[in-house]
């Protein structure tokens, strides 16, 4: 069973991209190509059949061979998991509806910022979006009931924190910023919210209090579209 936090990250995540694809891409329901880079055990992945996905055109891709095979394990047939780099697995020339990089932009420094987000725009077809999160300097985690910042052992090197709009600078040249949305709330809120994450008819309530900005967010959900 994932954490609850995980479960309503992604979800949100799911919610967002919902909303686009209705507006975006209401054609393309039912047949909807999706590429999650750093998939891990492919726990998002596995929700986009819900918002109108191709069962036979859902791959992941990530460095992890244990995560890779628990995703192989937990997901529908059809489904395609790679464990390769991005850069390996863009030379097969294949393009996405949408493209999923939930943290992926942390492990990077300014400097392959570049050549990254050209690779991930190849990949999108014209019409199509790439949505991320993007992890505030000031997170903490709830672990074991006791709050952390980032342990490097435990939840991976994250060579670069991206403060709220440096992602969009750095990502300019290639894509254009749709959207921000709140996506998580952690710290101290997670204590002072509590009833919210442990009791799933009150998801929609911490839904609205992302949305009302009366908190302020530790991480967000950007939204893309290649220029």
């Amino acid at each position: 069973m994932e954490p609850i936090v995980r479960l309503l990250a992604r979800d949100r995540l799911i919610r967002i991209l919902q909303a686009y694809i209705s507006v975006k891409l209401p054609d393309r329901i039912g047949k909807i190509s999706v590429l999650d880079v750093g998939c891990g055990n492919g726990f998002i992945l596995r929700e986009c059949i819900n918002i109108g996905a191709d069962f036979n055109a859902c791959m992941g891709i990530d460095l992890d061979e244990n995560l890779i095979a628990e995703a192989k394990t937990k997901s529908p047939a059809g489904f395609k998991y790679h464990c390769q780099r991005l850069e390996e697995f863009a030379a097969d020339g294949l393009k996405f509806d949408i493209i999923i990089t939930s943290g992926f932009f942390a492990y990077f420094d300014n400097h392959h910022m570049k050549s990254i987000s050209l690779i991930l725009k190849n990949m999108l077809n014209p019409n199509g979006l790439m949505i991320t999160s993007n992890y505030d300097k000031d997170w903490l985690k709830l672990d074991n009931g006791q709050l952390r910042g980032l342990n490097y052992s435990i939840d991976g090197i994250r060579a670069f924190d991206f403060s709220q709009n440096e992602l969009s600078q750095l990502l300019g040249a290639e894509f254009k910023h749709l959207s921000q949305h709140p996506h998580l709330i952690s710290g101290d809120k997670l204590n002072k919210f509590s009833e919210l994450f442990n009791n799933p008819s009150k998801y929609s309530a911490y839904e609205s209090l992302l949305d009302s900005n009366a908190v302020k967010a530790t991480t967000y959900l950007d939204v893309y579209a290649p220029c």
